[in-house]
C-alpha cells in the first residue's frame, strides 16, 4: 500500500538484484503511475543548487524563500513555469516533468523508477530542506 503522496521525500529499502543504490532517498513525482514509483534518486545530485532547485520544484513553501527566489532568477524558464503552477500538468506524466522541468538545470541524471514490491521499510522524511543540504552525494 502506497502512503507517500507527490513531493514528499522518502527513504526505503530497496531488494530488486542488480540494483547499485539499496537505501535510496527519493522525492517522489508520482507514487504510482503505471504500477511504478516515480521519482528524483537525491544522492545522485550535485549538492548545492541542484538539491535546492528539486526542493524547490517540489515544495510550494520552500519556493516562497527569497534567498531561493534569487536562485531562482538563473533560471527564468523554470521561475516562470513554476509561477504559473504549469508543474501540475506535468506531474500527470512523470517521465515529462523530468525532462521538461528537471533534466535541463540538472548535470546528473537521477531519475528513477521503483518496483512497489521490492520496497520496504518505507519512511516519509519530514525535514525536506535538512535532507537535501546535509546528505552526501553518490
Amino acid at each position: 500500500m502506497i502512503v507517500f503522496k507527490t513531493g514528499d521525500l522518502i527513504t526505503f529499502r530497496y531488494s530488486k538484484i542488480g540494483v547499485h543504490d539499496t537505501t535510496p532517498v527519493v522525492a517522489v513525482i508520482a507514487p504510482l503511475f503505471n504500477n511504478l514509483v516515480h521519482g528524483i534518486n537525491v544522492k545522485y545530485l550535485l549538492p548545492g543548487t541542484e538539491r535546492r532547485i528539486l526542493l524547490a520544484i517540489l515544495d510550494a513553501e520552500f519556493r516562497k524563500n527569497p534567498q531561493v527566489q534569487l536562485e531562482l532568477n538563473r533560471f527564468q524558464y523554470l521561475k516562470q513555469i513554476l509561477e504559473t503552477d504549469d508543474i501540475e500538468n506535468a506531474l500527470k506524466i512523470p517521465q515529462a516533468l523530468y525532462v521538461r522541468y528537471i533534466k535541463p538545470i540538472m548535470q546528473s541524471d537521477s531519475y528513477r523508477t521503483y518496483h512497489p514490491m521490492y520496497m520496504s521499510g518505507i519512511r516519509i522524511l519530514t525535514n525536506k530542506q535538512i535532507v537535501l543540504t546535509a546528505m552526501r552525494r553518490i
